[in-house]
């Protein structure tokens, strides 16, 4: 009985070792006064159009093989994070700057930007294709 006990925790022991730990992460930008964005994220990047005027970035991380603990703390340092840095009307939306050191585990960061209609996708830019009015220019 014991020996069937300890082949069960075993087995537990193992799945769990084997667990994949996962987070979607997810930040808008207001992109209304810009009339270009770059971008430069981390991992994998996919582009959406979409109806909406402003730019969500989806961020879908999975990392295996590695204690929770471990995941948190790559979360809270911000190794999957990303901000918005402007000039003008250029912007450049990128992954927070961290030490990513490599891990021994397999990591999986994939981003889906979904961005606004009004904008043309060219390579990892983004232009505006009108120079439409924005509802800032019709308050003045």
């Amino acid at each position: 009985m014991f020996k069937y006990f300890s082949l069960a925790l075993l087995l537990c022991l193992t799945f769990l070792a084997n667990a994949q730990n996962g987070k979607i992460i997810n930040k808008d930008f207001d992109v209304e006064l810009y009339n270009s964005i770059e971008f430069d994220l981390y991992g994998e990047t996919v582009y959406e159009p979409w109806e909406a005027d402003y730019v969500l970035v989806e961020t879908t991380v999975k990392l295996w093989d590695t204690p929770k603990r471990l995941f948190d703390n790559h979360v809270l340092k911000g190794r999957y994070y990303c901000h918005i840095k402007a000039s003008d009307s250029k912007a450049i939306i990128s992954s927070i700057p961290v030490e990513r050191n490599k891990l021994s585990a397999r990591e999986s960061v994939v981003s889906v930007v979904y961005y606004p209609a009004s904008f043309i996708l060219s390579g990892s830019k983004m232009l505006r294709q009108d120079e439409a009015v924005t509802s800032k220019d019709e308050e003045k």
